[in-house]
């Protein structure tokens, strides 16, 4: 098993957080292959200073961010990670209305948040906003695993290393990382120098949704997705990722996973399986 997280660690990471995003891509599913998002949040998404594409930048801070929420703190790494969170909800430099705003609708919510202080409302409203970042770029990570073979972290830093390829993706995967500089200067590059073939590319990737199909055992392949974006996948044995599938209830006929003998064959649709 990994050293990096015990076999009861890895059963908890994905009995917290499969069912989740399980759910958004069924949601995805059902709206054509484009992310549908509650009113409220796209309010707040657009008033937010910060886009969540600049995460992408940072890798670390992205997976911080999921084992702070999913974890208890006996991890050793917990102090590491309150740091990095700290930082992040600096980083995402919010305005005191929009702290107003998550305030109000946490008082909606949750029937004790009147008992808190001013100072446990405030923490409580910027943690649900890092919250929500940290729910939509590992969404987006996984989405670009399963469709392109390689999370928005990896197609960022490769597009910025001048390939246009990774650059196609990642706009296919995520709009937002148009926002980034790199990307702003060889979109106004294109522009200018009549570069019609990347454009055309690009328009493509833009109109295209981002589930073109439903996904072929779907609850499975995004375990894997997640466990491989947590570089925890490599380190499993057959026999301890069927254990694992087993007990978090995504083996058997429906998920494609009858016994161990199968793994193999679902491994290999998940490793080469392109869906764009």
């Amino acid at each position: 098993m990994t050293n990096r997280l015990d076999r009861k660690s890895v059963v908890e990471f994905l009995s917290a957080t499969l069912p989740t995003y399980d759910e958004l891509f069924s949601l995805m599913e059902k709206s054509s292959g484009w992310l549908p998002v509650n009113p409220e949040v796209l309010d707040l998404l657009l008033k937010l200073e910060t886009p969540w594409c600049t995460y992408y930048e940072d890798e670390n801070k992205i997976k911080a961010l999921a084992y702070y929420f999913v974890f208890d703190g006996e991890d050793e790494s917990k102090e590491n990670i309150s740091t990095i969170l700290n930082e992040t909800t600096e980083f995402l430099n919010l305005s005191d209305s929009e702290v107003d705003k998550l305030k109000a609708q946490n008082e909606r919510s949750q029937p004790d948040f009147d008992t808190l202080s001013s100072q446990e409302k405030e923490e409580s409203a910027r943690l649900n906003t890092v919250l929500i970042y940290a729910l939509i770029t590992h969404l987006f990570n996984y989405l670009a695993l399963m469709i392109h073979r390689r999370t928005m972290c990896q197609l960022v830093a490769i597009a910025e290393n001048g390939d246009d390829e990774a650059f196609r993706q990642a706009v296919h995967i995520d709009r937002t990382v148009l926002q980034l500089p790199y990307f702003q200067k060889r979109l106004l590059r294109a522009q200018f120098s009549n570069d019609g073939a990347f454009l055309n590319k690009l328009a493509a990737s833009l109109r295209t949704p981002i589930l073109q199909s439903k996904i072929r055992y779907r609850t499975l392949m995004l375990a894997f997705a997640m466990l491989d974006d947590a570089n925890i996948l490599d380190d499993l044995t057959h026999e301890q990722l069927f254990d694992i599938c087993e007990e978090i209830g995504i083996a058997g006929e429906e998920h494609g996973l009858s016994d161990v003998g199968y793994l193999s064959k679902r491994l290999k649709e998940y490793r080469t399986a392109s869906r764009h």
